[in-house]
């Protein structure tokens, strides 16, 4: 691994093979050392046993377990078409082979962003074409890193899914996987090389399988983990991330800048605002690419915010956020927040997402504050800590009171679909309301 190998080009692809192309498919702070957000929590050990039996498996005695990672002798019999993978090696599995799944469309068949541009709040909300579609409840996936804010409209990462960027100063991957209403946000550096990611085409549980263009080793989109290649059992580092409404962004980060449609190809312009999965948050339609058992604790499409911290993992149904907006908790021994509230349409639901239905949003946060533990209420538009009076908004950030222009720390939580997340976090408990 001497030098970066250079991105793939991508090949501009017309609007309907891009449709009918992904209507077919869809933590970590470094590699070796401590994946959580708090000092000292360490979340659920992931496992990393060898590929299970199965009938087009080789036997044990076929691969040796070095450090994790099942070392084959020869390639395993896989059901995907590896001819575009010519530098991955595919004898490095940290997962069952059998588990990988063709979405359908091939290597950046959805076409990464490698080049993105940013707009202002103000240069967004004036351009008429992206003000039709770009709504105050529109939902945006949000990263913040060294007080640089970006916000990244559903409407776009839909046609792309992932996103190369550099935020406030720090190289950083944005992605979304629609078939698991997951959004994840990972430092592109590993081992010192910085570097660049696209999308594979294929899917383990129904969530994205991403690639890097050094290795050529591909991931997972759930949790960052290398799962086939020569960085199979490497994490990539975890990025706090959100899936919040414009309106939410625009209020904690008035001076936060957002994805442009000039970043994709311009043949993506006219259905930017829209979703080729329609109808897919349905209770009554299934998990697409999804092989294995679902866990019936709860609809396989309800959405929920896991929650990991140490040695505890918890699930927070959106259904039952709703009934209280606010949860003051504990989660492996830390005080926790949840936050919930209207105003964030759905990205699964109509073909035109300023049609869909008010999925709400959700995030956590510590509530540990100095030597202070706050407890938290629903304060109309904003979460009222009432220990100092402080209003806070959905992503954590003081707006009024004593406290204004204070932020709270984030914990390792993510927005997901029940299927999924308790397909990766099969020990997850469930909020229950009281």
């Amino acid at each position: 691994m001497s030098r970066l190998r250079p991105v793939l080009a991508i090949v501009p692809l017309i609007t309907v093979v891009v449709v009918a192309t992904m209507a077919a498919g869809c933590d970590e702070s470094s590699a070796a050392g401590d994946r959580g957000l708090i000092p000292g929590a360490s979340p659920t050990p992931r496992p990393t046993i060898p590929p299970a039996a199965a009938t087009n498996t080789p036997a044990p005695g076929h691969f040796d377990v070095i450090d994790g990672v099942s070392v084959y002798r020869e390639i395993p019999p896989l059901s995907v078409n590896i001819s575009q993978w010519r530098e991955t090696d595919f004898r490095r599995w940290t997962v069952d082979p059998d588990e990988i799944i063709s979405g359908g469309p091939g290597r950046n068949g959805i076409p990464p962003i490698y080049q993105p541009h940013h707009r202002s709040v103000i240069d967004s909300v004036s351009d008429e074409a992206m003000r039709s579609w770009l709504t105050l409840d529109h939902p945006v996936a949000v990263v913040e890193v060294n007080g640089d804010a970006r916000a990244y409209p559903l409407g776009i990462l839909t046609f792309h899914e992932v996103v190369n960027d550099n935020i406030g100063g720090q190289p950083v991957l944005v992605t979304y996987c629609p078939l698991c209403y997951t959004v994840k946000a990972f430092n592109r550096v590993v081992d010192d090389v910085e570097l660049n990611f696209g999308t594979t085409g294929n899917a383990r549980l129904s969530n994205m399988v991403m690639w890097d263009d050094y290795t050529e080793s591909w991931w997972q989109q759930a949790d960052g983990w290398g799962i086939v290649g020569d960085a199979a059992g490497q994490w990539l580092e975890y990025v706090p991330s959100y899936i919040t409404s414009f309106q939410e962004f625009v209020r904690t980060y008035p001076d936060g800048r957002i994805l442009s449609p000039a970043s994709g190809d311009s043949e993506f312009w006219p259905i930017y605002g829209g979703s080729q999965y329609a109808g897919y948050d349905s209770p009554n339609n299934p998990p697409h690419l999804f092989v294995g058992e679902l866990d019936e604790r709860l609809s396989p499409k309800e959405r929920v915010l896991g929650v990991e911290i140490d040695d505890e993992v918890i699930a927070f149904p959106f259904a039952r956020l709703r009934q209280v907006q606010v949860v003051n908790t504990e989660i492996g021994g830390e005080p926790v927040v949840i936050f919930w509230k209207t105003g964030t349409r759905s990205a699964l639901d109509e073909e035109s997402i300023g049609e869909s239905h008010d999925a709400g949003s959700a995030a956590a946060f510590s509530r540990r504050f100095g030597d202070l533990v706050l407890e938290f209420e629903a304060a109309g538009d904003f979460f009222r800590d009432t220990e100092t009076g402080t209003l806070w908004t959905l992503l954590g950030a003081g707006d009024q009171g004593e406290l204004g222009g204070q932020r709270l720390t984030p914990v390792r939580a993510d927005n997901a679909l029940w299927f999924m997340w308790a397909a990766f976090n099969p020990t997850t408990g469930i909020y229950a309301v009281s």
